[in-house]
């Protein structure tokens, strides 16, 4: 007899020998997994102007600190008036030219501006070109900053937000000229020789904490939003993710568990926090229906 799957929560599990930590790096996986096919999404560019255009009144504009003069001339430098004009504006990657196409890049600014301010009041020596072993845990400060809680003196704004910050630092470090050749779907830190390589948007730390910050603000009854619907395609990719050769027997468990939660959100419609809170009492079992 097959060991019974127990939903809990909106949290499914297999008995109790389920170690936590392995839970939080598979979620952390698919995290990077979907931002790397959201990437390679030719209207995902479009889908992310129109996010941040809801949360632009988040990034306040009109601070004429020293902080925010030198923020604004910074983002104006590494984004081509061009792009921001409307029209195609490219960067170079391994693997080819990226056209970021019909993207307005004027709401991206105002949060990359917003970015580099909060550091610049923090630290005035603050370098917002360089990018450390540090740069990850920036990024967090500052979305910590945006949506933390109210009560502990943080801005309260919503995972949208979060989201938008992420997709706009994304482009900033993108575009910045000494990274335009460094890879874009992953991030690593050589301890020896102190160097980085790749995007910081893509490094553990930011994964973890876009991933907490998800689930901390469900909890707090803050409904989550899905950039796009699942596609036929992406339920293809899912399955080949989840049933992969030389699989153990528990990693095959997982794997049907995974695999049920994305097809029952895609056949119905759901938001994947919906599909995991299913339970079988809730599931009509009409007899001779097909």
């Amino acid at each position: 007899m097959s060991e019974p799957i127990l939903i809990v929560s909106g949290a499914a599990r297999f008995g109790d020998d389920v170690d936590p930590q392995e839970i939080a790096n598979e979620e952390v996986k698919l995290f990077l997994e979907e931002c790397e096919e959201e990437d390679a999404d030719d209207s995902y560019e479009e889908q992310l102007e129109s996010l941040v255009q809801s949360c632009i009144q988040d990034f306040p504009d009109e601070d004429d600190s020293p902080a925010a003069r030198y923020a604004a001339q910074m983002a104006r430098a590494c984004i081509t008036q061009g792009t921001e004009m409307g029209t195609c504006g490219t960067y170079q990657r391994p693997g080819g030219i990226v056209v970021y196409r019909r993207v307005s890049c004027f709401v991206f600014r105002r949060v990359i501006k917003a970015f580099i301010t909060y550091h610049r009041k923090r630290c005035p020596t603050w370098d917002s070109t360089a990018v450390t072993k540090q740069t990850p845990f920036d990024i967090c400060l500052f979305i910590t900053q945006k949506c933390g809680n109210k009560k502990d003196g943080f801005e309260g704004r919503k995972f949208a937000t979060a989201v938008s910050t992420r997709a706009a630092l994304t482009m900033w470090y993108r575009t910045l000229p000494s990274r335009r050749n460094e890879s874009t779907v992953e991030w690593r830190y050589d301890e020896k020789t102190g160097v980085c390589s790749g995007l910081p948007m893509r490094s553990r730390a930011v994964a973890e904490y876009m991933v907490g910050l998800e689930k901390t603000k469900a909890r707090a009854g803050e409904a989550t939003q899905s950039m796009r619907a699942l596609s036929l395609d992406n339920i293809h990719r899912l399955h080949d993710h989840c049933f992969r050769d030389n699989q153990t027997d528990a990693e095959r468990r997982w794997g049907v568990m995974y695999f049920a939660v994305y097809l029952f959100a895609f056949l119905m419609v759901l938001w994947m926090d919906e599909a995991l809170k299913m339970m079988f009492e809730g599931v009509d079992n009409i007899p001779g229906d097909s």
